[in-house]
């Protein structure tokens, strides 16, 4: 082997990019390929197998390479590929067989394309996670790898661990991951939902008794999450065969109802010795087929269609599943004031609401109500500012007084309430979390008369959650738990009216430098100077072979643009953009447009090594004119937008927070108007 075709080898890239080094290939940088990016469209491939571990050692490897190259041939290529568990046989040196394995399927595909799951075989999450580095870690704490999610376009995948045991040995998903599932699956505005897992809910054949039917309780109670998301497909293994099997309310259990029928893919005929072992028939439409077979799934707005081959390309199964494609949130800003006399966009939770005249047009909801909450808004709202008037007309004679906010609701038993209880006289912040509720801090002494307008204000940035009346900061507190999700008004046991309801982003930075000085930036590196190009720029010069300033804490999810000017560029690779969650010089995000290359780019560098997430080419930013950059941060979803168009968009996890920032090489670029954001 040479030692060009060593270094473009999985190991290879591995090794020295564990190293700290960037591998230069001639003049083109030898990038990994990204994680699925959230993409814009909603029309893609994907491709699933499972079971391709060998009959007694590590990986089948001559069947696991006979699907590759089915897949490698077909005419539209997979976005992503999932694997359902098993991949090797395990065993003490079960790492040793899953290097092996990644080094076969990384002949076809890069890993980053590849999201498998853990099966019993593999057993060992701190392996699995470690071999796997590219999966999203600690999505759910303590499962490292092994729980994660992803979306691409208008789909969420959601892989969960099915093999943890109970005090009786019995696999189970218990409710710590159906808590984290609900949540996942919840309000998330994706047209599909797709799970996978390795131990089936319900087998047929061979692992009948054995899987997690053998703890039917907590079967049925993840499968009564399923059903009330109204999942698209639930893909597994085991056994080692494929079929298909449509879970509906002949399998009622354990006091659950089923109202929806779904459909349970046993896909575990990637290498591992095959069966037709039939033990249970309820519903089984097609199979179990004892064959080697891959699954393709092409998702086309609400339309998802299931095609299982074998391993000669016969086709073995083909379906598809309808799901109404959701109405998105409104974007923030947001307001109402209710005067076309109706909510629009919002959801009544409870209560009896109507739309009266006090003045003006106003929500309102009685006293006879026990509890009243309304909402807007999904979990693509994360941290913002919520404000609405409120009056107090009157309070009921008895009961638990109260109103107030509701912010970051996903359901009715996950969200934050910033309220006025007028029974105890106090100002109150509370989350409720999985129907558990938590007081996070509390002022005591406060009233608000009735008959009044007042003003409620919440902000919720990161941690931060702050209660405003009338203007002023009233309660603050500190608190994880829930990171996105709507917002509303709630009361308990009041006349109340609501008007003027306006959710905001919250600016965290506005620089203009008309000062002359760029107050509360540090510079990395490069020549930063002032210059008048019209108005006050931060400028740098084209023999920069990198310039880097950063601003900002350690903001999590944010908005942030600037206006730049590209007055001439220099030699070398010229590029510009912006840092975002920059933790260190070899740590933080880079979204850019490269004038060498064409392209605009979102990249990662994590300890010094780079990885490409996303790539446009054929691009060209003229210079000697302005243009505005801007990079949006909302949980795992990079976005980078130019002159106010959404152009790239990426999903990676590596940082969660950090600084913002200004960088570019080889360029004599201007930079003004910088504003930072929540999303």
């Amino acid at each position: 082997m040479t030692i060009r075709s060593f270094l473009r080898t999985r190991r290879a890239r591995l090794l020295l990019m564990t190293a700290g080094f960037i591998l230069l290939l001639g003049t083109a940088i030898l990038w990994s390929r990204s994680d699925p990016a959230t993409a814009v469209t909603t029309s893609f491939r994907f491709v699933v197998m499972g079971d391709t571990r060998g009959s007694t050692y590590g990986v089948n490897e001559t069947t696991l390479r006979s699907l590759m190259t089915k897949v490698k041939g077909l005419s539209v290529q997979p976005a992503f590929i999932l694997f359902t568990g098993d991949q090797v046989y395990g065993g003490s040196d079960v790492q040793t067989q899953l290097n092996d394995w990644s080094n076969i399927v990384d002949d076809y595909y890069p890993m980053t394309m590849i999201y498998p799951a853990l099966g019993n075989h593999e057993h060992n999450e701190t392996v699995f996670s470690t071999v796997f580095p590219h999966l999203p870690n600690g999505q759910l704490s303590g499962y490292q790898r092994s729980a994660y999610y992803f979306d691409y376009g208008n789909t969420r995948i959601i892989t969960l661990n099915s093999n943890r045991r109970d005090g009786s040995g019995n696999y189970v998903i218990d409710a710590t991951q159906r808590a984290w599932l609900t949540n996942v699956l919840n309000n998330n505005g994706m047209t599909h939902n797709i799970i996978q897992f390795h131990v089936p809910a319900y087998p047929v054949g061979a692992h009948y008794g054995n899987s997690l039917d053998s703890n039917a309780a907590q079967r049925d109670a993840l499968w009564d999450i399923v059903d009330q998301y109204n999942v698209t497909a639930v893909l597994v293994g085991h056994e080692h065969n494929y079929n298909r099997r449509l879970i509906d309310s002949s399998f009622n259990g354990s006091g659950q109802t089923f109202t929806n029928a779904i459909n349970q893919l046993t896909i575990g005929g990637g290498g591992a010795p095959l069966n037709s072992i039939t033990s249970d028939t309820r519903n089984l439409t097609v199979g179990p087929l004892a064959s080697y077979q891959y699954t393709v799934v092409d998702i086309a707005d609400g339309l998802a269609t299931f095609k299982t081959y074998d391993i000669n390309n016969n086709l073995l199964d083909n379906f598809s599943v309808s799901r109404t494609v959701p109405v998105p949130a409104p974007p923030i800003p947001y307001s109402e004031n209710f005067e076309s006399g109706a909510a629009a966009d919002w959801t009544m939770i409870d209560g009896t609401w109507s739309v009266i005249t006090d003045g003006t047009k106003v929500l309102r909801a009685p006293s006879t109500d026990s509890m009243a909450r309304a909402y807007v808004g999904d979990t693509t709202w994360r941290d913002y500012r919520t404000e609405a008037k409120v009056k107090i007309n009157s309070w009921a004679a008895s009961g638990d007084r109260s109103v107030g906010l509701i912010a970051r609701y996903t359901n009715p038993t996950n969200y934050y309430i910033l309220n006025y209880n007028a029974t105890a006289s106090e100002l109150r912040i509370t989350k409720q979390v999985n129907g558990v509720f938590t007081r996070l801090a509390t002022k005591t002494a406060f009233t608000l008369s009735t008959g009044a307008w007042h003003t409620f204000k919440a902000e919720l940035v990161g941690s931060s959650l702050q209660l405003y009346v009338n203007g002023t900061l009233q309660l603050s507190a500190t608190d994880s738990a829930l990171t996105a999700g709507g917002a509303g008004v709630m009361q308990t046991n009041g006349d109340v009216r609501y008007d003027d309801v306006a959710v905001s982003r919250i600016t965290l930075l506005d620089e203009n430098f008309n000062d002359g000085v760029a107050n509360g930036w540090s510079v990395v590196d490069g020549n930063w100077t002032y210059v008048t190009d019209g108005t006050v720029t931060y400028r740098t010069p084209n023999t920069d072979a990198i310039s880097r300033a950063i601003t900002g804490t350690a903001w999590g999810n944010y908005a942030l643009e600037s206006k730049v000017k590209i007055n001439s560029w220099g030699s070398g690779d010229k590029s510009v953009g912006l840092m975002a969650r920059y933790q260190d010089a070899t740590n933080y995000y880079i979204l850019n447009y490269n004038a060498t290359a064409g392209e605009l780019r979102i990249t990662k560098q994590v300890a010094g090594v780079f990885t490409r997430l996303a790539t446009k080419t054929g691009v060209t930013l003229s210079t000697g004119t302005w243009h505005t950059l801007k990079a949006q941060l909302n949980g795992p979803t990079i976005n980078l937008y130019v002159n106010g168009n959404l152009e790239l968009t990426a999903t990676d996890s590596a940082f969660s927070s950090g600084k913002g920032g200004l960088m570019q090489t080889y360029g004599d670029i201007r930079y003004d108007d910088v504003l930072v954001t929540t999303p």
